[in-house]
């Protein structure tokens, strides 16, 4: 669990950052599976955005900072060792050409919202759900956690990981 509120040091680097993306194996092959999923329905999926290290979550906060009022920046971006990311676990999935709200607006995020699940992913960041992750809605920032602890929050889901695990 990484959140505003459980960081991880400046120091931690997962045993897989090195791999392609920098993602958990596991969650490669799921995202492998669940990229020939949406596929099979039309859908092409790809991953913006897998493992940062500290100091790329640094310099994309503080770009933020610089870029956007404050309350937007940390609406949207994680201080350094805040992020997700930094596990190896999290990743931004792509359609090739929206970002941000406006991937929220294609097939591609409702295919998410149905079936990361399947596939052992959640999306992280629900809509309505800011006050419990301390983070806006995010349709393309999915996290794995298995197909077991995935089948919990289903479809469509509203469930949180703070709210799974017991912490809000």
């Amino acid at each position: 669990m990484v959140s505003k509120t459980h960081r991880v040091s400046a120091g931690y680097v997962p045993d897989w950052a090195g791999r392609s993306n920098g993602l958990h194996p596991d969650a490669t092959a799921g995202f492998g599976r669940l990229a020939a999923a949406a596929k099979a329905d039309g859908l092409t999926m790809s991953i913006r955005s897998g493992y940062r290290s500290f100091a790329t979550q640094k310099a994309s906060f503080d770009k933020a900072m610089r870029t956007y009022p404050e309350a937007t920046a940390r609406r949207y971006y994680a201080e350094p060792g805040a992020s997700e990311h930094q596990t190896g676990l999290s990743l931004d999935a792509w359609d090739g050409r929206n970002r941000g709200s406006a991937f929220a607006r294609t097939p591609h995020a409702a295919w998410l919202a149905k079936h990361a699940f399947e596939h052992g992913f959640i999306v992280r960041y629900p809509d309505g759900k800011t006050d419990i992750t301390g983070y806006a809605w995010e349709s393309w920032h999915l996290r794995w956690v298995g197909v077991e602890v995935a089948a919990a929050f289903g479809p469509d889901s509203s469930l949180t990981l703070e709210e799974y695990l017991g912490l809000a």
